[in-house]
């Protein structure tokens, strides 16, 4: 029986963004391997739970200048050599660099890489780190069979810096989303929505994603809505410190509720899902399924955000880091609950027509040619 290996990050995003794809290989036969940060047992337990071994790789998002990044080259071709994995399929930044090299020497015939979105690497024209992520992904990429993009700007983007020839790129825009999941109807009878108006953001806890911008909106509208956040506390050098989110808590400005895994009835709940990332985004899964529920979305004019959303059709798009744009366009949601209703309807028919998972899936798997 072949053998494929799923390495991202964090086992939160293997079961949360790849276990379509995961179950879609076993039942065509594959044995799957899954590598990434034990973050908290549930997630492990849940990617076994579907027939998946799930190996802990512990990593740091950030750049580990104690020789993490090279301990975990070596985990990835210890474990490679060990199952005799055929086929490997990278995700996020880590394992799109020093874990295809940790493959490529355990003699991985097929390598395949998804870029999610460049991050903060890339956000200035001329960084050291930027160079750094350049030389990375020049000398990983020669050993993939593709590169898969999430947007096209991102694509340009390294083509541009030469880290891979043109041949090897593929353009598959986002994960896709389980729309059979992701439908208010399916949780309309479970999930009682509160009088209260909710405006959500669900992410990250990086400033780059907007958390800042998200704050300083919800403190000068407090009383106007209910503001949520939710999502990780994360190691990123832009993170929030949890005690700064508390202290906004405590102040009435947010309601935190952590990491969560219920993030479907979170959004059958709110009324407009906020995204001010500044981030280089892939395609931001959270506004796929923030549409596939049929929610407005209020996001910035970025690349990833704008290949999703569609300002005036299904929600706004505002410019990163502005403070003013963010708030008018959560005032202009707030007094307009038509608009809302038209913008969610419309998010929803733009998923079912470009993102449906089933078919993100099958694009990705033409790619194996197994």
């Amino acid at each position: 029986m072949k053998k494929i290996a799923y390495f991202s990050n964090t086992d939160f995003s293997l079961y949360n963004f790849r276990m379509g794809l995961m179950k879609e290989m076993i039942e065509r036969g594959f044995s799957v391997i899954a590598g990434g940060s034990l973050t908290e047992r549930q997630f492990q337990e849940k990617i076994e739970k579907e027939g998946v071994s799930f190996f802990n790789l512990p990593l740091k998002r950030a750049v580990d200048l104690r020789g993490g990044d090279i301990i975990y080259t070596f985990r990835v071709f210890n474990l490679c050599r060990k199952e005799k994995i055929d086929l490997c399929h990278n995700f996020t930044v880590k394992p799109n660099t020093f874990g295809v090299l940790g493959q490529k020497m355990a003699g991985v015939k097929k390598i395949y890489c998804t870029v999610n979105g460049l991050g903060y690497a890339f956000e200035r024209k001329s960084s050291f780190i930027r160079k750094i992520a350049v030389f990375l992904y020049k000398l990983s990429f020669r050993f993939c069979e593709k590169v898969i993009f999430q947007n096209k700007e991102d694509m340009e983007e390294l083509l541009r810096e030469g880290c891979l020839q043109e041949k090897k790129c593929a353009l598959i825009e986002s994960s896709g989303v389980d729309l059979d999941y992701f439908s208010k109807e399916k949780v309309r009878a479970e999930v009682k929505k509160g009088d209260e108006t909710v405006v959500s953001m669900i992410s990250r806890m990086l400033y780059k994603k907007g958390v800042g911008e998200f704050k300083a909106v919800a403190e000068r509208l407090k009383g106007k809505a209910l503001f949520l956040l939710v999502g990780p506390i994360d190691d990123n050098p832009s993170a929030v410190p949890l005690r700064e989110i508390k202290k906004w808590e405590q102040e009435g400005v947010v309601k935190y509720l952590g990491n969560r895994s219920d993030v479907r009835e979170i959004l059958y709940s709110s009324d407009i899902v906020v995204f001010p990332s500044k981030y280089r985004e892939g395609v931001p899964r959270i506004i796929l399924e923030a549409g596939a529920m049929e929610k407005p979305v209020i996001t910035t004019d970025n690349p990833g955000c704008r290949e999703v959303i569609k300002n005036g059709e299904n929600g706004i798009l505002v410019t990163p880091g502005s403070k003013k744009e963010l708030q008018e366009a959560i005032e202009t949601l707030l007094e307009n609950e038509s608009l809302r209703v038209k913008y969610g309807k419309k998010g929803r028919e733009i998923v079912e027509d470009r993102f449906k998972e089933e078919d993100i899936i099958k694009k990705t798997t033409d790619l194996y040619e197994l």
